[in-house]
């Protein structure tokens, strides 16, 4: 994103960047473009991404996790982690049908839904049927994976750390120079940081990152040994 003022009189460019950006038009540039650029904001396929859209909510359920284990100063019990669960599914049906109310899925899944892909000519019925399966195997399997999170991760996390800091927007000068014309410009890196632990002992930092697929090859493991995200976090909270 691109944006322009004024400072003592003369213009200044802030471009701004994030790792998402710079790994879309590393996987392709003609897609970074459509999707961040074209018509001055990019666009977007109308109906959800099954992947994106489960990511999204089990990061919402992570989310809401730790800032209730921070507010509390305690393990949530199993009461609120079944809260939890229940307005993160509510959250996403509403999300991809715009509907809050079972009786009225029906009727909504006609105007809005998943991008099932190229799934050939359906029925309404066939239709239907299809997005209803997307969405109950989905919603479960973001309930399975914040389950599995609570139980396993966050039952040790508690133990050895103390939650610092949750789902934080942060922003930083990355690069300052002058541009043709004579214009000043900065490169402001934007990142999220999804947790801040600190040991309760050593009292180190650790900055955590939370990350779904939709599958997991070599690409992926190298995208991990490489970390941008990362490593951009860790100097914005530095």
């Amino acid at each position: 994103m691109l944006s322009v003022g004024h400072l003592g009189g003369y213009r200044l460019m802030n471009l701004h960047a994030s790792r998402s950006r710079y790994e879309t038009f590393q996987r392709c540039q003609r897609l970074g473009y459509l999707q961040y650029h074209f018509d001055g904001k990019g666009i977007t396929r109308k109906g959800k991404s099954m992947f994106l859209t489960t990511g999204t909510y089990t990061h919402l359920g992570l989310e809401m996790l730790l800032k209730e284990t921070k507010k509390k100063n305690a393990l949530p019990s199993v009461a609120d982690l079944d809260y939890i669960i229940a307005q993160v599914r509510e959250k996403y049906r509403f999300d991809v049908f715009q509907t809050r109310s079972g009786a009225e899925l029906a009727e909504k899944i006609t105007s809005s839904g998943f991008d099932l892909g190229d799934e050939g000519p359906l029925t309404d019925f066939e239709w239907h049927k299809a997005q209803l399966w997307v969405l109950a195997e989905q919603s479960a399997l973001v309930e399975a994976f914040i389950r599995v999170f609570y139980h396993k991760i966050l039952v040790e996390w508690w133990r050895d750390y103390k939650i610092v800091m949750v789902e934080k927007d942060m922003a930083f000068p990355f690069v300052k120079g002058v541009a043709p014309g004579n214009i000043p410009f900065s490169v402001i890196q934007s990142a999220t940081i999804d947790v801040v632990l600190q040991h309760r002992e050593t009292k180190d930092i650790f900055i955590g990152s939370f990350k779904t697929a939709a599958s997991y090859d070599t690409r992926k493991a190298k995208a991990n040994a490489h970390d941008t995200q990362g490593l951009s976090e860790t100097w914005a909270f530095e």
